[in-house]
């Protein structure tokens, strides 16, 4: 973030797919567990129905909490709060924070929901799930002027393949995609 201008929050993430969740004597399998830093929601605009995003705090100690998202929620508590609640994500006990807004549409080229998924901080993420703390699957970047889209993608790029030790003539390893262009593919 400090090394590109214009960048107003950037979020590394991760994730491990098809994660059995489970809450007493409940079971759902999740399709998406997403490892993020601070300020999920908020950097999506992804509106909480409850509780707290994730913390730097929560970051910092690889705290054993968790976003979920309205489809493991219903399917685990009904109507109730997930809110305090512990729900074991595989074999980790994880307390709920905070309840996603129900979203209603698929992503991905896939027919999964976006709405089924829960989020825990990337470094408990990495650390339980025994995966390389230097990778990650995708950065999402928001900007302070969105109508400079052109130009800030372009500063990202050069940004990236200066991270990567790209020579000039060798290809991008990374794939960088607009709002715009998501919304395209979708």
């Amino acid at each position: 973030a400090r090394s590109l201008p214009g960048a107003c929050a950037v979020l590394p993430m991760r994730a491990v797919r098809a994660v059995t969740l489970r809450y007493g004597n409940k079971n759902h399998e999740a399709p998406t567990v997403v490892g993020a830093t601070e300020n999920y929601a908020a950097t999506w605009n992804w509106p909480l129905s409850e509780g707290r995003d994730l913390s730097a705090d929560d970051i910092a100690h690889g705290a054993k909490v968790a976003l979920i998202g309205d489809a493991p929620a219903k399917a685990l508590f009904g109507d109730a709060s997930p809110i305090g609640r512990t729900v074991m994500v595989k074999n980790l006990p994880v307390q709920i924070v905070g309840r996603l807004s129900y979203r209603g549409f698929t992503g991905g080229g896939s027919d999964v929901s976006v709405d089924d998924r829960l989020i825990m901080p990337i470094s408990t993420l990495t650390q339980r799930f025994n995966l390389d703390r230097n990778y990650f699957r995708g950065l999402r970047v928001r900007f302070h002027d969105p109508d400079l889209i052109e130009v800030h993608m372009e500063n990202l790029r050069a940004l990236l393949r200066h991270e990567h030790k790209l020579g000039p003539t060798v290809p991008d390893d990374f794939t960088i995609m607009s709002a715009s262009e998501i919304l395209k593919f979708l």
